[in-house]
């Protein structure tokens, strides 16, 4: 296993976010430009935006994405930033393996196909299936997580498609109620997980997962914001 190329920040993020733009979470996502999207037959986590800023993420034996695409206006910068808690916590799972890995929280940074690095026949097939029913559709795909039993800086290749990486902020042990400061440098890190440069972003995602482990999760995520340094 590969270590962490994130930089993770315990404490205030107090410097670097004079040019930062902030993604808000507002009680109406749809306006701020967010969309749900739930996988499969199974119950969807629930995401509720606060005035003050927080979302929360709750789900019930259950799993869903809540995504914002990038758009012209949308700096992505090379690093993002947010704030995040657990209340409730899944069971311990591993993350590498499909259909038992839960996990109380996760932000995806998903990017587009890259020039001279396609995916190959039977991943173009199963992209194109998505696109049908309004999925999100990553060339590439990195996934920071909160759960799960691998350590904290463990980077794993995503069980579900071939081109996504797991990479562990906080795993199982991490206190709970106690907010979290992170910035990751998801350039670094496509450049680490994959070994080329990546184009910018196409969309951000959050995302619980406990439908594997019939459990119930709850969390808190705000202050996302992308910036340059």
């Amino acid at each position: 296993m590969h270590q962490l190329a994130t930089v993770l920040m315990i404490g205030l993020l107090a410097a670097g976010t004079a040019n930062a733009q902030p993604l808000s979470t507002p009680p109406d996502l749809a306006a701020a430009g967010w969309k749900t999207y739930k996988f499969g037959d199974g119950d969807p986590a629930r995401f509720i935006g606060h005035e003050d800023g927080r979302l929360e993420v709750y789900t019930y034996s259950s799993t869903s994405m809540l995504f914002r695409e990038f758009t012209a206006d949308d700096d992505p910068g090379e690093k993002v930033h947010w704030r995040w808690r657990v209340d409730q916590a899944t069971p311990a799972t591993d993350l590498s393996r499909k259909g038992g890995d839960d996990r109380s929280l996760a932000v995806h940074i998903w990017f587009p196909e890259s020039k001279g690095h396609g995916p190959g026949l039977f991943t173009r097939i199963g992209r194109g299936l998505a696109r049908s029913f309004g999925a999100p559709v990553p060339g590439n795909a990195i996934t920071y997580v909160w759960g799960g039993e691998q350590a904290p800086g463990t980077v794993l290749p995503n069980p579900y498609f071939k081109d996504g990486v797991i990479i562990v902020l906080e795993d199982n042990d991490a206190p709970l109620k106690t907010w979290r400061d992170v910035e990751i440098n998801w350039r670094a890190d496509f450049t680490n997980a994959f070994g080329w440069t990546p184009p910018n972003p196409s969309l951000i995602a959050i995302s619980a997962d406990s439908d594997d482990t019939a459990s119930q999760s709850q969390g808190f995520i705000t202050d996302i914001r992308l910036s340059q340094d």
